[in-house]
């Protein structure tokens, strides 16, 4: 799109396009006498395009370092000559990569903020001896700060001198400032970007801040208010599906092996700023527990009250032990983060990719209903055989299809992981301690709710058979009005506190879980699964209807939530009963919609709620926090609300960012949970 824009913006016709690429083309193909034929001819046609209107493209090479080489070449130095901190994205160069990727997860920064890049290359090199990929790598970041030094020493600006000691710094001496370690962290944030690395997290802020001493309390948030402010800049070109779909994701607090809970200054800083920024990015995830201060769940509370989807709670009393059940080393478990939205992952340990496929519970139940095999289900325990047969089927095809993935070597982000060094494997082939592939799921609810209403109304008062059901649905509730109102208000589904909903939906987690037991990947790593997924709107327009009342293509429900106004409580004594043992630990939301006046008349007791649900055991928590008076205005009126926040998937976006059948989803929603709506 950004290309259609330049012509545009160019008056350039598209008649015209192919007589200037060919042009261009064959100006920088007569440069390059060394290289011909049609491979090079074709890549001289993309850079003729690319060069046309400022844009470079940053060819894919078989050494990264050369290619990575090339781009610091290429980067202009620009920046916000009234921030402490240099940070530039330049989204007018394309790095060029042959296979997918490896993103979506945090960064461990403690590794370049306790050490100068000097003292990583004598370490690499008392392991490697000084000719890798690694050592050379990080010759060329350093060509990169000087580079950017260089460029400022001739400009002026009010931090310029500082910005330029703490670049320097980062070459000879571990950070010995706030700034410096910050510093740090944006410069190798913006090349990972850069270079193709999207949706990467910022780890765990407060802990990679903590040995920095606080000496004025006021300059110091003033400093993470820039911090956040720069993380924000280049919004659009970081965000991926959506707008706000960044990654950019800190981690506040968290359960300690040996000391307790962590929590310190910067935790409660970051709470702060976040409130009052009224930004959607960067994001915010609260690791909570039994033990945790009170004062910071009301911290959290306030921060989520203006709207901005921020802290979504991750709950340290069940994961941690379900980690290290999984396989991780306790202590590595107590170290966790989580990729750009929930999935827990351990910080500079593990390659984990955790979004690579989502196991649709509602499409396989259609699917089962139009196979043959059903016809034959005398009772409620035949159709779950089939069911359950099917899930597995499906969930053990889609890992051994991820399982066939190659990914793009990336020495860059390979020196953030010490195994990667130690074992002189690239992250890409296998060289992080962890390596397991995570799956997503989406429509159990629906699946849950269409099993429960399929036992009563046919194989126990027998008013309907398969058959019928399989018309209904193929006609979508043509003339059946009175059915789907039925089946939306039957007295049992998903997310009520009562054994027998919460017993299946333990049953049909458990097929695609123990699908996945046994499973390695190419790498000697496991599999896992979650009950949460963006793609609750793709998967719906895919999946026709399901006898839970929903029409064809309409939305599934999202993640774990319940749309039928029942209590909070409920919902989270249902979810804190589900089994997430074994292999289900790939991200597991409740998902609440909050109206604000609720929240604010109740805030104590909202409080309490969080306290007493974090003892029930939930696994993890997210609130949006917006009125359904105010998103239908705000979708009548989007100019009177271009800062209206709402929560999305596992970021925040503005409102007004959205595609309309996101901004209809959240309405409707909001209808559902205030009552308003059936």
């Amino acid at each position: 799109m950004k290309i259609i824009d330049l012509f545009y913006e160019k008056n350039i016709k598209i008649y015209q396009i192919p007589v200037i690429i060919y042009k261009r083309a064959l100006y920088f193909y007569s440069k390059h006498a060394s290289r011909r034929g049609i491979i090079p001819l074709v890549m001289y046609g993309f850079k003729s395009m690319f060069s046309l209107f400022g844009l470079k493209i940053i060819f894919c090479n078989n050494d990264k370092v050369i290619q990575i080489d090339n781009l610091i070449d290429k980067m202009p130095v620009e920046y916000d000559s009234q921030s402490r901190f240099y940070y530039h994205i330049d989204e007018k160069i394309y790095f060029n990569n042959r296979y997918p990727v490896i993103g979506n997860m945090p960064v461990d920064y403690s590794f370049v903020i306790n050490n100068s890049l000097e003292e990583i290359k004598n370490k690499i090199i008392d392991l490697q001896g000084d000719k890798n990929d690694y050592v050379r790598l990080l010759n060329v970041v350093e060509k990169y700060i000087d580079k950017i030094c260089e460029r400022l020493s001739s400009l002026d600006g009010q931090y310029n001198n500082e910005i330029i000691e703490n670049l320097k710094s980062i070459k000879i001496s571990r950070a010995s400032s706030l700034t410096d370690a910050l510093q740090r962290i944006l410069l190798f944030n913006s090349l990972l970007i850069q270079t193709g690395h999207t949706l990467m997290g910022l780890g765990r802020i407060d802990l990679l801040l903590d040995s920095f001493e606080i000496k004025d309390k006021k300059e110091t948030n003033e400093i993470l208010k820039d911090f956040c402010i720069q993380l924000h800049r280049f919004y659009s070109v970081k965000s991926q599906a959506l707008l706000g779909d960044t990654g950019q994701l800190m981690i506040l607090g968290g359960s300690n092996n040996e000391t307790g809970y962590f929590a310190n200054y910067y935790t409660y800083a970051f709470l702060e700023i976040i409130k009052n920024l009224n930004l959607p990015d960067p994001k915010l995830l609260l690791r909570v527990t039994r033990d945790m201060p009170e004062d910071l769940i009301e911290k959290s509370l306030e921060c989520i009250a203006t709207g901005n989807g921020s802290p979504l709670f991750s709950n340290d009393d069940v994961i941690i032990p379900l980690l290290s059940d999984y396989g991780f080393d306790t202590n590595d478990s107590y170290n966790y983060g989580v990729s750009a939205c929930w999935e827990p992952v351990i910080i500079g340990k593990s390659m984990d990719q955790n979004n690579l496929v989502t196991i649709p519970f509602a499409k396989i139940f259609v699917d089962m209903m139009d196979d043959s095999n059903i016809d034959s289900a005398e009772t409620i325990e035949d159709v779950y055989d089939i069911y359950g047969r099917m899930i597995q089927d499906y969930v053990k095809k889609r890992a051994g299809e991820v399982d066939r993935n190659i990914w793009e070597p990336s020495p860059l982000l390979s020196i953030f992981f010490e195994d990667c060094i130690i074992s002189r494997k690239d992250i890409s082939e296998g060289g992080a301690k962890y390596n397991n592939y995570g799956l997503l799921s989406d429509g159990l609810s629906n699946a849950v709710n269409s099993l429960l209403n399929l036992e009563k109304i046919v194989f126990v008062e027998n008013r309907m058979t398969i058959h019928d059901v399989r018309k209904v649905l193929k006609k979508n509730y043509a003339g059946k009005e009175s059915l789907i109102e039925e089946l939306t208000s039957s007295e049992e589904f998903f997310g009520r506190d009562d054994q027998k909903c919460i017993s299946l939906t333990n049953k049909v987690f458990g097929y695609a879980k123990n699908a996945l037991a046994g499973q390695s990947n190419r790498f000697g790593g496991g599999y896992k699964i979650g009950l949460s997924s963006p793609n609750y709107l793709m998967d719906g327009k895919y999946t026709t209807a399901t006898f839970d009342g929903r029409k064809s293509h309409k939305p599934l429900n999202t993640h774990i939530s319940c749309d039928k106004n029942i209590a909070y409580t409920e919902l989270i004594s249902f979810a804190s009963q589900l089994d997430y043992s074994g292999y289900g630990i790939n991200g597991n939301v409740i998902d609440f919609m909050i109206n604000p006046v609720f929240l604010e008349k109740n805030f104590s007791k909202c409080v309490d709620l969080v306290k007493v649900s974090i003892e029930k055991g939930f696994f993890q928590m997210q609130m949006n926090v917006v009125s359904s008076e105010t998103l239908i205005d705000a979708k009548k009126h989007p100019e009177n609300y271009k800062n209206l926040i709402v929560r999305v998937w596992g970021f925040s976006a503005f409102y007004v960012d959205l595609p309309e059948k996101y901004k209809d989803m959240l309405i409707e929603r909001a209808l559902k949970n205030e009552g308003k709506a059936a």
